[in-house]
């Protein structure tokens, strides 16, 4: 039999419980349509679009609030302040020029200020000739980044942040290229990208 796509199914609806039902969303079409539901001419056609609500008895009935770190085997929902990342957005630029082939040189760095926490975002780097790029979190290395002679800028970039430096932490970039050419030098440029969050 047919399904009628106007008809919404309530579930596992319960007092202090989660309710699952489906929504009505109406697209704006008009039967007749190609539905095989038989619907009054001129009658919206609506999609059914499933949304889950949890309830309780308060804000904290929801779930547990635990200040301690999570190791994994945690039930629960995770919830924290919405931070608009605009407000301090970070875009830290940096360069080195006459940069020598062989050894690790910093092109880039940025320093988390007090009362404030970093959120990384991604980076962006470039440079005269094809070289690895490595991120760090002051001594410990996150990330790293390859350009080629055929395509000089690399860029990570994530929708949400990946990790949070404390203040005082320092993110920096840093390149090293090879060449067997002495009389090489070269330039290169880097931009920390992120937010700051103050605490």
């Amino acid at each position: 039999m047919p399904i009628d796509p106007n008809n919404f199914t309530q579930l596992n609806v319960g007092e202090q419980g989660s309710i699952m039902d489906e929504t009505a969303v109406d697209y704006g079409d008009f039967a007749p349509i190609t539905n095989p539901y038989p619907l009054a001419s001129g009658a919206p056609v609506y999609r059914r679009r499933s949304r889950i609500v949890l309830a309780g008895q308060g804000v904290y009935d929801i779930c547990n609030v635990s200040n301690d770190s999570l190791i994994g085997n945690e039930y629960g929902v995770a919830v924290r302040p919405i931070v608009r990342t605009y407000a301090n957005p970070i875009n830290e630029f940096g360069d080195s020029t006459g940069t020598s082939q062989n050894s690790p040189t910093t092109v880039v760095s940025y320093t988390v200020p007090s009362s404030n926490v970093f959120s990384f975002m991604g980076c962006k780097v470039s440079g005269d000739l094809g070289a690895k790029f490595t991120v760090y979190v002051d001594a410990a290395e996150v990330y790293t980044l390859r350009t080629t002679n055929a395509n000089l800028d690399g860029m990570i970039y994530f929708n949400t942040p990946v990790f949070e430096v404390p203040a005082s932490s320092v993110v920096l970039i840093r390149v090293i290229y090879y060449n067997n050419n002495n009389s090489i030098t070269c330039d290169f440029e880097g931009t920390i990208i992120g937010f700051n969050t103050p605490i």
